[in-house]
């Protein structure tokens, strides 16, 4: 069976339908991807840190109903110590293996910060964790990340 992580931008989209201009089409693809991976009994998650992030995008009095959906139809696993480990260890492995990794991240990704890095790293962590086959993003950084770190897969449904 497969498993499957998602991030943020894949639950704005295909849960709330919000999408910027240019990219009018990602929710529809978001959803589909959704109800595929539900269809074939494909077990998602969706790391607390994600949980977060995702609230944070709309007003509190949504946040009960929306928590209701995701646990529901998504695992939402913690930052826990098995996570913790996972992740001393990429940073690790980014700093003595990847030197250069940061400034790699910046160019992927503008807009990376230190904050940003280390949520990044973390989601990775929890999806190394977890033993997940595929993560699903639209994170620059992200899939920089897991594609130098680890043998997870990467898939933008914006790509497709």
């Amino acid at each position: 069976m497969k498993r499957a992580c998602l991030d943020n931008n894949i639950l704005i989209w295909g849960l709330r339908g919000v999408a910027s201009p240019g990219q009018e089409n990602f929710p529809g693809r978001a959803e589909s991807l959704i109800a595929e991976l539900d269809e074939s009994g494909a077990e998602m998650l969706v790391p607390a840190i994600v949980v977060a992030e995702f609230l944070a995008g709309v007003p509190k009095e949504r946040h009960d109903k929306l928590l209701h959906v995701l646990n529901l139809h998504f695992q939402l696993p913690p930052f826990d110590t098995r996570a913790a480990v996972v992740a001393a260890r990429l940073f690790r492995d980014a700093a003595e293996s990847h030197p250069r990794l940061r400034d790699a991240l910046r160019a992927a990704d503008p807009g990376m910060t230190n904050v940003k890095y280390k949520a990044d790293m973390m989601i990775l962590a929890i999806a190394v964790s977890r033993k997940v086959d595929v993560i699903y993003t639209h994170d620059n950084g992200l899939k920089k990340l897991a594609v130098e770190l680890t043998d997870i897969k990467v898939r933008d449904v914006t790509s497709q």
